[in-house]
């Protein structure tokens, strides 16, 4: 975007291009050392505060020359520069961001002061090659630089030459009097993440706010949104590309972006002066995910607002947050909608038998294995089915069930279902079981919870905030197949321990885990943020 020209020349170099001894007039100077008449700094509107760190001395010399004046360098004025001796040498990537797409018009332009027979790749005065790639090109690779582009969208979005990002779009065009709130989603199916954000943007939509969201997929969410009056965007490279968020901000009131995937969009919204609230679900995924995405940590910074569904997920990232900016509400579940489900009873479940049933994808996280292995624990003279369902995520994990289900008369593998069969066979459970070595609050844990079964539970993730062991559900240790088996086995023989459970558990998601106190807790903080953006 800008550098200083004669860096690391001798003092008082003189040479064909001439010399830093020389007055001369540029398009800008650096902060480090600037002078400007306080009545020229006010009519420019001052340094564009949207920048934290970078850039702002450039742009406002570029605002002081478009207005008609000159910013001229004077080389008798010597000061010692400790660059980065302070806040680093780290750019946020944001303000790269911002950077790149407010001066891209002058940049494709070229610098008026700079003789165009010179190099732009260089810093000590050069004559240029013609196979020196183009400014636009460059500002590409900045971008790819610090990953707010990835290596499949430059492939398949590059610049698109007139101008630093595609045609923008207006969300919600017909909708002039409401809030407009964006948000994004790495997948529009009805599990996890997707499925509490469907819950979130219905009650948003029912308080007034326009809503859009977009995803790279399709998916089942999709149609049901769009009942709602939800906009519905469906864009391959929103997560690869943060150019891409940016198209769909200008008339975005707010920014929403759903799970770790969806960092660079955070970069995206901060880059446009846009609130922004991240909402991360993701225990050790997420660390994962940072450690082999390092760029994504500083959008810890970029957010306004971070909400964490438990407790100790937000623990977990303590080291990468600032302030008070986090906040933990826990999920909600829409009971109204599952008391409208019509539910049919699943043909593969033997009534006669006690039927333990677990819900997750199938991958070595969510421990599917542990359960099957708590089954060789149990006395002889229990009989019971165990019934998983879910979507295959690990394939070798999954044919590694399926080879389990096929040595075991009592283990079925059921694979993935619609979320009104999914609901049935909680339904027809005696017990639910989530046996998962990392985990945050599921809601399928809270639906089970509300049709009153009895659960057992690894202690992992938030499920400690809301299960009080031999309260409102049983919990074990994590990887603990022995203790696991102990405790089917105390619910398979005391029913009324077992419907005590249940029934504890359905008060809890009655008074604390409704979506309307989910909701209500969610309209409080975009409330306050749009409030105080005005």
């Amino acid at each position: 975007h800008g550098s200083h020209i004669f860096e690391k020349l001798p003092e008082h170099h003189y040479g064909p291009f001439g010399s830093p001894d020389w007055y001369r007039d540029y398009k800008a100077v650096t902060g480090a050392c600037m002078m400007i008449p306080k009545t020229v700094f006010s009519d420019l509107g001052g340094f564009d505060e949207n920048y934290e760190i970078g850039y702002g001395d450039i742009d406002i010399c570029l605002k002081a020359v478009e207005a008609g004046y000159r910013v001229v360098y004077t080389p008798f004025a010597e000061l010692v520069h400790h660059e980065g001796g302070t806040r680093g040498f780290s750019l946020p990537p944001n303000d790269v961001l911002r950077a790149s797409n407010r001066m891209y018009e002058q940049i494709r332009a070229g610098d008026d002061y700079f003789n165009p027979n010179l190099s732009y790749l260089h810093r000590q005065p050069t004559i240029a090659d013609p196979r020196d790639s183009k400014r636009e090109d460059r500002i590409l690779r900045i971008l790819h630089e610090f990953n707010l582009i990835d290596t499949t969208a430059l492939e398949f979005n590059p610049m698109p030459g007139d101008t630093f990002i595609g045609d923008p779009v207006s969300i919600q065009i017909n909708d002039h009097q409401h809030k407009k709130i964006l948000i994004i989603s790495h997948e529009l199916s009805l599990t996890g993440a997707p499925l509490i954000l469907g819950d979130l943007a219905r009650q948003l939509k029912n308080q007034g706010f326009g809503v859009t969201v977009i995803s790279p997929i399709h998916g089942p969410l999709q149609e049901e949104l769009e009942k709602h009056g939800i906009e519905i965007i469906i864009n391959p490279l929103i997560l690869r590309d943060s150019r891409e968020v940016i198209r769909y901000l200008e008339n975005a009131d707010l920014v929403l972006a759903n799970t770790i995937l969806s960092w660079r969009a955070v970069y995206s919204a901060k880059s446009c002066a846009k609130p922004c609230i991240w909402w991360v679900h993701e225990s050790q995924f997420g660390l994962d995910y940072i450690a082999q995405y390092p760029q994504s940590s500083g959008a810890f910074q970029a957010a306004h607002v971070i909400v964490f569904p438990s407790q100790q997920t937000a623990n977990i990232y303590e080291s990468k947050l600032s302030g008070e900016q986090d906040e933990v509400i826990h999920n909600g579940l829409d009971t109204k909608a599952l008391d409208r489900l019509e539910f049919r009873e699943p043909i593969e479940i033997d009534r006669e038998s006690f039927t333990v049933v677990n819900v997750a994808f199938y991958e070595h996280r969510m421990g599917q294995d542990i359960l099957v292995k708590s089954l060789s624990h149990l006395p002889a003279d229990i009989t019971l089915n165990c019934y998983l369902v879910g979507r295959r995520l690990d394939w070798l994990f999954s044919q590694q069930l399926a080879f389990k289900a096929w040595r075991r008369s009592n283990l079925h593998v059921i694979g993935e279902l619609t979320h009104q069969e999914v609901m049935s066979y909680l339904q027809a459970a005696d017990v639910f079981v989530l046996p998962s070595r990392d985990e945050v609050l599921p809601l399928v844990l809270l639906e089970a919870m509300y049709f009153s079964k009895a659960v057992i539970a690894a202690r992992v993730g938030g499920i400690p905030e809301i299960i009080s062991h031999g309260e409102n559900g049983l919990i074990f240790e994590k990887e603990d197949d022995q203790t696991l088996a102990e405790y089917l086995a105390r619910l398979y023989r005391d029913r009324d321990h077992r419907e005590r459970l249940g029934r504890k558990g359905h008060e809890k998601v009655i008074r604390d885990l409704s979506v309307e106190t989910f909701s209500t807790r969610w309209m409080s903080i975009i409330s306050q943020l749009l409030g105080e953006i005005k």
